[in-house]
Formats: C-alpha cells, structure tokens, sequence
C-alpha cells in the first residue's frame, strides 16, 4: 500500500492536486475592492442614468459585499453583509448572491464577467431562472449591472 501512495505521489504533477475551488478563488480575489455602477437595468427598464450611483455602490471585501450609503461610506449604523459564492468552471461564470434577513437567506442566481476594472453581473432577483446572458429583457426578473471598479 505505501508503494501504491509513493508511485502516486511521483506520478500525479503537483498542479494536478490543484483545489476545484481555485478558479473561483482567483476570481474572488479580482472582485476585491469598490465597485460603482455604470448601467443598471431591471426587466428591460433602464434606471436613469443620474440615478446609477445611487441604486449601486459596494466594496467586496473576502466573499462578503457591503452596499455603500450616499456619500460612498459602509453605513456605521447596521451595516448589511451579504455573502457572494461562485464558480468560475461554466461559461459564463456562475455567482450565488446570498441575502440574509430575519435568518432566512434569499439567494439571487446569477453570471458574472470581470475584467479589469469593468465588472459585469446579471442576477435572477424574481426567482425565474438563472440568466444565460448578460441581458435584462422585459418581464425576464433578470437585473444587469455594469460596474466601474474605483481606484482609491
């Protein structure tokens, strides 16, 4: 038996032993920071565009998003947490927004495209299915967002 782990052990390259979550990780990892939206459109309606900033504004921060007030601070006061899981192995890349209230989570499927500094995320926020796309047709339940990532 420890003959059989030894030959394994020379014949399986290191980067075969490599984690299935290490795509999302690197992703994870290009998604840290603060994100100003660019366009938002919700079942085909377009918010105006002097509205954009303040439907969506956060920081990434680990696997957690925190929306941002106003004046492009975390609230002080009760700041919300949620929780963002993805897999980067299906095309387009897959993420879970988690949603957590009165200890029950609502989780929104979605895709998700980084690039850069321009971040795209399609989310399912009327539970109608996950997008296929990045499109927000009408009726779809399906919000598009484009994102500007802020440099500090």
């Amino acid at each position: 038996m420890r003959g059989t782990l030894l030959l394994l052990a020379m014949v399986v390259p290191p980067s075969a032993a490599l984690s299935a979550d290490e795509p999302a990780e690197k992703d994870l990892m290009l998604l840290q920071g603060r994100w100003d939206s660019v366009l938002v459109v919700h079942s085909g309606k377009e918010v105006k565009p002097e509205n954009v900033k303040s439907v969506v504004r956060f920081v990434i921060k680990g696997d957690k998003v925190f929306y941002l007030d106003k004046d492009g601070n975390v609230p002080k006061v009760k700041p919300t947490a949620h929780q963002i899981k993805l897999d980067s192995t299906t095309k387009p890349k897959q993420m879970d927004y988690i949603q957590t209230e009165d200890n029950k989570d609502k989780i929104s499927k979605g895709i998700f495209d980084v690039k850069g500094d321009d971040l795209k995320i399609c989310l399912d926020v009327e539970d109608k299915g996950r997008p296929k796309a990045f499109e927000s047709k009408e009726g779809s339940g399906h919000r598009l967002l484009v994102l500007k990532r802020v440099k500090s």
